[in-house]
């Protein structure tokens, strides 16, 4: 059994910085670190408090920051596939997804109906591979689909059915 020490983390790796000034660079080093992991420990007890603050850039309003989302998930699979990562259809999935996430943010904020079109588009782009990916359902390949060609829409009607 190995133990945990508090402060410290065993062994060094090498990788890009993690990037400053940028939304959500949290990402950045979870995913590097789950990737590099020979295991992880989930602790039960809470060892920081997140404050939410008004005006703070996660605190769901859309702000210039929403689109870092994209730009850390592109430098994350950047960098896991200078590791060695093979999983590819992982990291298609999760470059899908900040496209998914960032086209949420501009739907649910109410954006200009030509920003939506532009990441609407770019959502259809990065979703070709989620399409051929045989372990994503069909159900969810349906959803992407909807959001990615009809955002506006699918957003009103998925507020409707919840």
């Amino acid at each position: 059994m190995g133990q945990t020490v508090p402060g410290r983390v065993a062994g060094t790796v090498r990788c890009s910085p993690v990037p400053h000034r940028l939304n959500s660079e949290d990402f950045y080093f979870n995913a590097i670190a789950f990737h590099l992991a020979n295991r992880v420990h989930v602790e039960g007890k809470a060892l920081y408090q997140y404050r939410m603050r008004p005006g703070s850039i996660t605190n769901g309003t859309f702000s210039q920051h929403s689109f870092d989302r994209i730009t850390i998930g592109e430098m994350i699979v950047k960098q896991l596939r200078a590791l060695g990562c093979a999983n590819t259809a992982g990291m298609a999935y999760y470059r899908m997804q900040k496209h998914y996430d960032v086209l949420f943010s501009l739907v649910r904020s109410h954006r200009p109906k030509a920003q939506i079109g532009e990441y609407a588009a770019r959502l259809r782009k990065t979703a070709d591979p989620v399409y051929r990916d045989t372990k994503v359902t069909f159900a969810r390949k349906a959803r992407i689909f909807c959001f990615s060609h009809w955002p506006r829409a699918y957003y009103a009607l998925n507020r409707r059915v919840r």
